[in-house]
């Protein structure tokens, strides 16, 4: 009999003493590695995602991109999105594990600055979510009445930073826009985790 109460009691110890207070999301990723202001990347399954992975000028990999929110312990993405079909979307929050549903290629990206300004980038794009600003399906950079994904990650950067780190160099009818590698690929952005 005590035998049994030591083994049991073992066996609560190892399954209850050895739990970290960790959330994993169904990536497996450690969300708490994760800080307010990280960038998040995807390359998407839609009809559209292979034609915005290419047009970057230097590394293809991603299609879609938003700003980690942290809040009350949930984590939550930033971003701004149009339908397929309608072209209709703006600027939206959503979980991250609904972001990353169903997506295999996808990275996470910390601007190498203080927290302080981290969260100045979720400031800046919380302010286009509250104005519920619609997506720019012209991709003009001349207005922010509108903007694309790669443009509110870039407003939210350099708005933050005071000053255009990120610029545009990629091309889409034939203008100039944020590519998805114009927002990443800079001295600036570390990767914190890359999936592909």
């Amino acid at each position: 009999m005590d035998t049994l109460k030591v083994f049991l009691l073992s066996l609560l110890l190892l399954l209850f003493g050895c739990h970290k207070n960790e959330k994993i999301n169904n990536k497996g990723l450690n969300t708490q590695e994760l800080q307010n202001g990280d960038i998040v990347y995807r390359h998407g399954n839609g009809f559209f995602s292979d034609y915005f992975r290419k047009s970057s000028n230097k590394e293809q990999l991603y299609s879609h991109g938003g700003i980690i929110v942290i809040d009350s312990s949930q984590v939550y993405v930033i971003h701004s999105e149009a339908s397929e079909f309608t072209g209709i979307g703006g600027v939206r929050k959503e979980e991250l594990n609904t972001f990353l549903k169903d997506i295999s290629t996808w990275g996470i990206y910390r601007l190498d600055t203080t927290q302080i300004v981290r969260d100045s980038i979720v400031y800046v794009a919380t302010q286009y979510l509250t104005k519920e600003t619609p997506f720019d399906l012209d991709f003009d950079n001349s207005s922010d009445e509108k903007v694309y994904c790669t443009e509110l990650i870039a407003i939210s950067v350099n708005n933050a930073v005071h000053r255009n780190l990120i610029k545009p160099t990629g091309l889409i009818r034939n203008k100039q826009y944020y590519a998805i590698d114009d927002t990443y690929l800079i001295k600036e952005m570390k990767p914190i985790i890359r999936k592909y």
